[in-house]
């Protein structure tokens, strides 16, 4: 998905036009990964996924309680 030039262009968006710390939800989600970037740059982040295959990811221990939490 990082892949994606829609993905480039929302992080870019939001990156230069949102201040730092705005919460922003990201309803289907998939991998987190745009959610992962947009945390790293400082935002309040959620993502909601309905697939579970999709968020499979979630699982994994490297994941601490608080990035899971922001997750559903």
């Amino acid at each position: 998905m990082t892949d994606s030039p829609n993905y480039a262009f929302v992080c870019d968006y939001i990156i230069r036009h949102f201040p730092k710390g705005i919460r922003i939800l990201d309803f289907g989600c998939g991998d987190g990964s745009l959610c992962a970037l947009l945390m790293k740059e400082g935002f309040n982040v959620s993502g909601v996924e309905i697939l579970e295959e999709k968020s499979a990811w979630l699982q994994d221990p490297a994941y601490s309680e608080e990035v899971r939490a922001r997750f559903k």
